[in-house]
C-alpha cells in the first residue's frame, strides 16, 4: 500500500472508531509531516483522497475537518413517480426563463449553470492564444481531416480509442487550438487545485445560500441538502404556487425555476430551484469574501420580501 493510501486509511479507522470526531480539525500538513516521517505531498495526497470519498472536507483558509453531521431539518418530499408516460414539449414557460436569465441585469438564481467567474478561462484563453502562434496555420483553416490530437490520451486514458471513434463517427475535424489549450492546462495548469478551489467555493456559497433561507424564509419553508453542486431545492409553505412567485421575481429582476419546468406532476408546483453559483458582482480587483456574503444576504432579504408577499396573496 502506497504511503498516502496507507495514511487516508489510518484516519478513516480513526474516524470510525471516534477518536477523531465529527466537525474536528485534522492535524495540520505540518503536524502531521513531523509525527509520521512522511513528505507534505504525501499527507496532500490522503487529505485529497479522503475529501473525494466523504469522509473530511476543506474550509478555506482554516484546513480539513472530518465531515460534520447533516442537520436534521426536514427536506423537501419525493412524491412517488406517476405511472405512465406524458407528452412533454418545450413551453412558453420554458422559453420564458432562458430568455430572462440572458439579461446582464438580472440575478440568475433560474440559472442551468455555475457563474462563468469560477472557471479558469484566462488560463485557458492564454493557452489558446500561445497555441495559435506554435499550430501550422494550415491545421487550423478550414475543415481538413487530421488525426486526433494527444488531448484525446490525456483526458480519456485506456478509453482513448474508443472517444477517438466516437468523436470521428460525428465529425473529421477538431477545434486544434482548443485542444491544445486544454491538453496544456491539463499538463500544466493545476487542475486538480482548480477543482479543489471550485469545490470548496461552491461549497461555503450552498452552506451560505441554505442558512439565508433557513433563518429568513417564512416557517414551514423545506429546503434539500444536498452533497455537492450549486443547486438548492426548496419546497414552499403553504402549498404556495412557485410559478406565481417565479413572475414576481422576475419583476423584481430576479430570475428563479419553478418547479413547473421540471415535472408535469401537480406535487412540484410549490418547489422552486435556486442557483447558488452566481457570486454576487466584485468590483475590479475587488476579492473580498465579505462583499460575496454581503451580496448573497442582500438577494436572500429580496427574495424573502417576495415570497412574502407572494404568500399572502397566493391564488
Amino acid at each position: 500500500m502506497k504511503e498516502n493510501d496507507q495514511l487516508a486509511h489510518d484516519i478513516e479507522g480513526l474516524v470510525a472508531a471516534g477518536t477523531l470526531r465529527r466537525g474536528e480539525r485534522l492535524p495540520s500538513v505540518r503536524e502531521t509531516v513531523s509525527r509520521r516521517g512522511v513528505s507534505p505531498s504525501t499527507v496532500f495526497k490522503a487529505y485529497y483522497l479522503l475529501e473525494s470519498r466523504g469522509v473530511v472536507e476543506v474550509r478555506p483558509r482554516s484546513g480539513y475537518f472530518v465531515r460534520a453531521p447533516r442537520d436534521a431539518e426536514p427536506e423537501p418530499a419525493a412524491p412517488p413517480p406517476p405511472i405512465g408516460s406524458t407528452p412533454v414539449a418545450v413551453s412558453d414557460l420554458v422559453l420564458e426563463v432562458l430568455g430572462s436569465i440572458r439579461e446582464r441585469d438580472i440575478v440568475p438564481m433560474g440559472s442551468a449553470f455555475p457563474s462563468p467567474l469560477l472557471f479558469p478561462l484566462d488560463r485557458l484563453e492564454r493557452g489558446r492564444a500561445a497555441a495559435m502562434r506554435r499550430l501550422d496555420p494550415g491545421r487550423t483553416a478550414g475543415r481538413r481531416t487530421m488525426p486526433m490530437p494527444s488531448c484525446t490520451s490525456a483526458c480519456a486514458g485506456r478509453h482513448a480509442r474508443a472517444v477517438e471513434r466516437l468523436k470521428l463517427s460525428s465529425t473529421l475535424s477538431v477545434a486544434v487550438p482548443s485542444q491544445v489549450a486544454v491538453l496544456d492546462y491539463l499538463q500544466h495548469g493545476a487542475f486538480d487545485k482548480h477543482l479543489r478551489g471550485l469545490r470548496a467555493a461552491l461549497a461555503a456559497r450552498q452552506q451560505q445560500a441554505r442558512a439565508c433561507v433557513l433563518r429568513h424564509f417564512p416557517d414551514g419553508t423545506r429546503v434539500t441538502r444536498p452533497e455537492g453542486g450549486y443547486f438548492l431545492w426548496l419546497q414552499l409553505p403553504g402549498g404556495m404556487d412557485a410559478l406565481h412567485l417565479h413572475r414576481l421575481a422576475l419583476a423584481q429582476r430576479i430570475s428563479i425555476a419553478p418547479g413547473h419546468l421540471f415535472s408535469t406532476a401537480p406535487p412540484f408546483h410549490d418547489h422552486v430551484r435556486l442557483n447558488v453559483g452566481h457570486p454576487a458582482p466584485q468590483k475590479a480587483g475587488g476579492g473580498d469574501p465579505r462583499r460575496g456574503r454581503a451580496g448573497l444576504r442582500t438577494r436572500c432579504a429580496r427574495l424573502t420580501a417576495i415570497l412574502r408577499h407572494a404568500s399572502r396573496g397566493a391564488p
